[in-house]
C-alpha cells in the first residue's frame, strides 16, 4: 500500500493545510457519538419494573448521543489551524 497524499488547500490563507472535500465531510457526518448511562425516570418514579420499555427493570439504560455537526466543524477548524502552524514553523 502506497503513501496516502491529501491535496493541499488552494487558498494562500491555509497554505500547507489539507484540503477537506465535501465527500470527506459527508462520510463522517453522524458517525461520531457517545453513550451515557442514564437513570430510568419511569422506574425512579414508580419503582423498578421488569416490563419497563426503557430499562427492562435495571433502573438504568444507555442513551446514545451524536456529536453535533457544529462541534465537528469547530474541531476541524482547530485541526486546520494547528496544521497551518506546523507547516509555517
Amino acid at each position: 500500500m502506497g503513501v496516502l497524499t491529501i491535496p493541499e488547500h488552494p487558498s494562500p490563507k491555509y497554505k500547507g493545510a489539507p484540503l477537506i472535500t465535501n465527500r470527506m465531510k459527508a462520510e463522517v457526518h453522524g458517525e461520531h457519538g457517545f453513550e451515557i448511562e442514564v437513570s430510568c425516570g419511569e422506574c425512579l418514579d414508580v419503582g423498578a419494573d421488569n416490563d419497563c420499555h426503557l430499562c427492562g427493570g435495571d433502573g438504568t439504560y444507555n442513551s446514545r448521543f451524536e456529536v453535533p455537526w457544529d462541534t465537528c466543524k469547530e474541531i476541524y477548524k482547530h485541526m486546520v489551524a494547528v496544521a497551518v502552524e506546523e507547516v509555517n514553523e
